[in-house]
């Protein structure tokens, strides 16, 4: 009966220590696994945190750096178009003295011609290249015309209209609206950029170096702003007309960030605009072609043949007078007491001169002088 008791209290025991030892064991694993899921979570929470911190000093920074090149670059081409005008103001300030420079010696040109004076004894006329020197550079005219004293040239240019871009996007329109206006800003541009290739293939013949420098940098530089804009707005211009959920995304994006890019290279190709109007508006004063009459062409041909003949005796070099009684020089020779005879002297080159006579050099001998007085012709050698 003892050793029963015994053995049932035994038994009780060990039960009730192997269930004290399963919940001590249970409560253990319990409470690492829940310490653990804590750890877990706060790390997952401190990494996604420092994360999107991470994140957002990136898109900081790189915005700043985006907006301060930007910057950069819109002061870069602000000075280098300030730099472009100045040249330019130059140039045309140059052009106009030596225009004013050239209609003054024509003027004492005219002045100095006598009466008595021979058809020979006329100057050739001047070459188009040295009337056209004296246009001004950076004309904005749409007809001029250029003359000299003994040929006028007279140049025509055809009227043509610049297409002017759409104006800039209003914030409170609709995207949709707002891409079509930016693509009508594109086409506007790509058209007048074309205008401009065209007119310079045609006026090529009259630009210089410097000048079609200018004028090739503007153009690449108008193109590549309208590149820029019709590719970034490509997608959205494909995207508009579709109603499924790539399309809406697209469409938030727009809103969200896409339109302050957007306007941002807008304001680049309209400020590339603005220089290819100047650009066009110089090339279209340039002359096309020039128009000389027949009876010009008459007389050039008629100076360059001029000497050559059946007979040739003598050829007149050139004629020298001395001011006579109406001149305004004499005025300083009023006080000599008594009138002098003025010789009118006359340079000639004998034919037989340049048959007779032979250098090592080859050099021509020196023409012969005849002084013309009231008495007789008398040669001086």
């Amino acid at each position: 009966m003892w050793q029963r008791q015994k053995q049932d209290w035994i038994d009780r025991s060990t039960i009730a220590f192997n269930n004290s030892k399963n919940r001590a064991q249970q409560s253990t694993v319990d409470a690492w696994n829940n310490s653990k899921s804590r750890a877990q979570r706060s790390t997952m929470e401190a990494w996604n945190t420092s994360k999107t911190r991470c994140q957002r000093t990136s898109m900081g920074a790189w915005h700043k750096s985006a907006d301060s090149l930007s910057n950069s670059k819109d002061r870069a081409q602000q000075s280098a178009r300030a730099m472009v005008d100045r040249s330019v103001s130059k140039w045309n300030q140059s052009a106009d003295q030596m225009h004013q420079a050239i209609r003054v010696q024509q003027s004492g040109d005219r002045r100095q011609t006598r009466p008595g004076q021979t058809k020979d004894n006329t100057s050739p006329p001047s070459s188009p290249d040295s009337t056209r020197s004296g246009s001004r550079f950076y004309a904005q005219a749409n007809t001029s015309t250029v003359s000299s004293s003994a040929t006028a040239v007279e140049v025509t240019v055809p009227k043509t209209q610049i297409i002017q871009p759409t104006s800039v996007v209003d914030s409170s329109l609709p995207p949709k609206e707002q891409i079509d206006a930016l693509h009508d800003a594109a086409s506007a541009t790509d058209t007048l950029v074309e205008q401009t290739k065209k007119l310079r293939d045609e006026r090529c013949h009259v630009l210089g170096e410097i000048e079609l420098d200018w004028i090739n940098s503007t153009i690449a530089e108008a193109d590549q702003t309208s590149t820029d804009l019709s590719t970034f707005i490509a997608p959205f211009w494909a995207a508009k007309y579709k109603d499924t959920e790539a399309g809406a995304l697209d469409r938030k994006s727009w809103t969200r960030r896409d339109i302050q890019r957007a306007m941002k290279k807008e304001s680049r190709m309209r400020q590339a605009h603005s220089k290819v109007e100047t650009v066009f508006g110089h090339l279209a004063s340039l002359p096309a072609e020039l128009n000389i009459s027949s009876v010009e062409l008459k007389d050039v041909e008629s100076l360059a043949s001029h000497g050559i003949s059946e007979h040739p005796i003598t050829r007149v070099v050139s004629v020298a007078e001395l001011p006579g009684d109406s001149s305004p020089v004499m005025n300083h020779y009023a006080e000599l007491p008594a009138p002098m005879m003025i010789p009118k002297i006359v340079i000639t080159q004998h034919e037989t001169d340049d048959l007779e006579s032979s250098s090592v050099d080859g050099r021509s001998p020196p023409p012969s002088y005849e002084a013309i007085e009231a008495d007789g012709i008398h040669e001086v050698r």
